[in-house]
This record gives C-alpha cells, structure tokens and sequence, in this order.
C-alpha cells in the first residue's frame, strides 16, 4: 500500500507500506542517488520475517516531492527524517544504505531513544554516485556535501541512546557502542556499490533486529521517550468517539477521540482530552455544549476522516443538529449531548468535563474498537 507523509516544511514523501501494522515496525532507507525499489525484495522478505515495513523514498527521489526550492543540503533530509520518524505510531528500526546512514546519524543525534528502536547501517560511504539523472533531482549532486559533514558526525556519533549495527560487505558489527570507531573502519572510500543486491543482507539484517527488537522492552520511567509512553497507553483498547460542536462563527467542527470516559452519574458528567496545541482547540474550550458521538464498527472511515487536519470536516459525512445544536453524527452507535461544566489544564491536553443533557444508543450496533494503533472488531466467540 502507497503511503504518504509530511516531510520538513510540508515536504511529501512517499513509500510503501507492506505486511501488518501490529508487527515490529522497519524502516528502510535508501541511498542517495537510489530508489525504495532498491530495497523492495528486501523488504518482501522481511515482511516474510514477521516485520511490518515502510520503504520511503527521500525527498527529490522516486515518487517523492522534488522541492521548487532545491533544498538537499544534509539539515533537509535529515529534517525530513525526524518529521516522518515523529508521525509514524511506533518507534522502528532503522536500516539505511550508503550515505544515508550518515543522514540519519545527523538526524538522530540528539534523541535517538525517543524516535527510533535501533539502527542498522548498511555499506556506509562517504559518497554517493554522480549517475543519478532520471531517478532523482540533478540539483542534489551540488547542494548535499557530504565531506565536512561526515567529519563532524564521526566525531558526534557515539552515546547513542539506541543499539547501532553495521553491515560492511561480509563483515557485521553488532551494538557498536563508539559509533565514529565503528565507522571509521567500515565507511567505504566513495559511493557504495549498487550492484549488490540488498536483498543479500536479509538473513543478517533479521539476525540483527531479532537481537535489537529483544532488547526493546516497553519500560517507561518519568523523563523517559514519550513514544514509549504513548505505545503503553495505546495497549488500553478502547472505543471510539468523535467530538464535535458549533464554532463561534457557527461552523460545525469535529475530531476524533478515544480518550473519553465517564466521571459521575450525579450529577452526569463526562470527560475528553483535547491537545492544546490541536486544531481548533480553543473553539470546543469556548463553545459551551458539545457533544460526544460514539462510533460504530461500520464507521472506520468516519473516524479516519475526523482524524485528519482539514478545515471543512462535515462536507462527506451525513450528520444533524442535536437538540442543544450540537452536530450528531448519523448512525453512530449513539452520542450525548453536554454543557460545558468545567475545563481543566493538564501538561499538554484540556480536559473539557460536560454535564450530559441527553443521551441515547442504538444498542444493537457493535463499538468500532481501538488498540495499538489498529482498528479492531468485537469476538463474541
């Protein structure tokens, strides 16, 4: 399946995802002057392996966006890496190839632990080839230099917080703690060779992340990765819930939630969570009455739609004025409506505490399902 991310400054990068979700997540990168068809019987075998996998291309290569502006000096891919990395739900390993080893070094320098597992290069060298007309931007061979960059990121390139491996030819080196050792002697002189198939690697690339993905544990103590964090409380299932309420300007505005719950039958209150930093945060804060719409396991797509970042939300979706006014999502598996009792500030989320003024449920319909990360359906078995 095609997939898509924002890269630094809106950038779009594209990929391919292959095998399940809820598998342990592989990232590959390919090296510059390639494509992710360089890694793609790779990563058919390492979806064989168990592996969800995402193959990207970097920006300016493939299908990605090719930037009007030229920007590939090293601070742009790696920027670009750190985007991707922050949207993707679980932190992968890494396996990247040639010169872009070098790129995600740069990009990981200063938090590895909180966005990938582990990072495996692949042939590390200290130059990428001058053939690269048709598969990638010509404009890349003048602005990425490389020589002064590698130099400074040798030097950087130990402590990191995560297992690193290397692959140089025939030899591997695992868990190199002094990573500028490490690579001072595996970095090829000059581009890597292209001619050998990647696929080659796989049976030591598996050997290395079954060692790397082992030691992953999901442990989390205060001052931690908030991606670990944020894996452990994906581990509580939960139903599926869209907010939704009139904006001052008396636009119907929506978002997808499953952090809701019940706080008192007397009076009858109820909870969400709401990012202060999200979209239109201030206008549910201000509102006073909202509602609370509880999806169904038919209604995926309404949930995904509700999760995007757009303006108008409610164009393709069937809903209706409640009786406080409120937007009510049709066929759901119900909703309440409520007034605004009390908004409380809490680190980085609202929570917005309402009295329920109406209620109701289809109770034959069955609860569209959260967990991991993956849409899930009721087993009455």
């Amino acid at each position: 399946m095609q997939v898509d991310f924002d890269g630094f400054a809106g950038i779009r990068l594209i990929g391919d995802a292959i095998g399940q979700p809820s598998d342990p997540a592989i990232l590959l990168l390919h090296d510059i002057a390639q494509t992710r068809r360089a890694w793609r019987n790779a990563a058919d075998a390492l979806v064989r392996t168990g592996r969800y996998v995402l193959n990207m291309d970097l920006r300016g290569h493939g299908d990605s966006e090719w930037p009007l502006d030229g920007q590939y000096n090293i601070d742009a891919f790696s920027n670009d890496l750190r985007a991707l990395l922050a949207q993707m739900s679980r932190r992968p390993v890494i396996i990247a190839h040639g010169v872009t080893g070098w790129l995600v070094l740069r990009a990981l320098a200063a938090d590895a632990h909180k966005l990938a597992g582990g990072l495996v290069l692949v042939d590390p060298a200290s130059s990428f080839s001058a053939d690269i007309d048709g598969i990638c931007d010509p404009r890349i061979a003048g602005a990425l230099d490389l020589t002064s960059a590698i130099g400074i990121l040798s030097r950087n390139a130990s402590g990191f917080g995560i297992p690193v491996s290397i692959i140089s030819g025939d030899k591997i080196e695992r868990d190199v703690h002094r990573v500028h050792d490490g690579l001072a002697t595996a970095t090829v002189d000059g581009p890597a060779d292209h001619n050998i198939a990647l696929e080659s690697h796989v049976p030591n690339l598996t050997s290395l992340i079954d060692g790397i993905q082992a030691n992953l544990a999901c442990v989390y103590r205060l001052g931690g990765s908030t991606r670990t964090l944020r894996d452990m409380m994906g581990c509580f299932a939960t139903g599926v819930t869209v907010v939704t309420a009139m904006a001052p300007n008396g636009e119907p505005i929506g978002f997808t939630a499953n952090s809701f719950t019940s706080v008192s039958l007397d009076p009858p209150l109820l909870l969400v969570c709401i990012v202060k930093d999200a979209q239109r945060a201030q206008s549910y804060t201000s509102a006073g009455h909202f509602a609370v719409n509880i999806l169904q396991a038919d209604q995926q797509l309404v949930s995904s739609h509700f999760a995007m970042k757009k303006d108008d939300k409610f164009t393709d979706v069937a809903w209706r004025r409640g009786e406080y006014g409120n937007p009510i999502i049709c066929d759901s598996l119900g909703h309440f409506e409520c007034e605004t009792f009390n908004i409380v500030e809490a680190g980085d989320h609202y929570i917005l505490i309402g009295r329920i003024l109406n209620a109701s449920f289809e109770s034959w319909r069955d609860p569209l399902i959260y967990y991991r990360g993956k849409y899930r359906a009721l087993d009455f078995k």
